[in-house]
């Protein structure tokens, strides 16, 4: 996700605004817990916005992958990202949910950075909404239901093969 796409959220904005607010009145009240406060946060930040790099990149070469070998006649390339995603998310679920202790950098790496940038649900959006209007009813429906279901499968899927 591009920042401009990110700041484009009003939920994003909102929470950088807490997140800015935070972060002044800590400084007001003990200099020393912001700082620290503070290298956390971006420590968070550069990590969450490394793994939605790698995972943007990875999401970019599997359509191309996809497209090359496949066409573009189906929205194909998002739904199987979609649900490779989901399935990894049910994954890293899994083994963080069962290694909670010092896994918080390795979360927001991989599951809020990686999966984040990754999956491309606002694609989907898009592609759907792009049937529509093109008049491709059936389509636009078994991909809104196929990649729903599917995808929620996929991520029981991972979560049962992480046990």
């Amino acid at each position: 996700m591009v920042i401009s796409d990110f700041l484009k959220n009003s939920k994003n904005q909102i929470n950088l605004l807490r997140v800015f607010s935070l972060v002044s009145a800590t400084r007001k009240n003990n200099s020393h817990f912001s700082k620290i406060f503070i290298i956390d946060m971006l420590k968070t930040l550069l990590l969450i916005g490394f793994g939605g790099g790698i995972g943007s990149i990875l999401r970019y070469l599997t359509g191309f992958t996809i497209h090359k070998f496949y066409g573009s006649t189906l929205p194909l390339a998002t739904f199987i990202v979609n649900f490779i995603g989901c399935f990894i998310f049910g994954l890293l679920f899994t083994f963080f949910s069962k290694n909670a202790a010092n896994t918080e950098h390795l979360r927001f790496l991989l599951l809020t950075g990686f999966c984040g940038g990754y999956t491309t649900f606002s694609t989907f959006s898009a592609e759907n909404f792009h049937l529509f209007e093109n008049g491709n009813y059936t389509i636009l429906l078994v991909n809104i239901v196929a990649s729903v279901i599917l995808g929620v499968f996929a991520v029981f899927l991972g979560i049962q093969f992480g046990k």
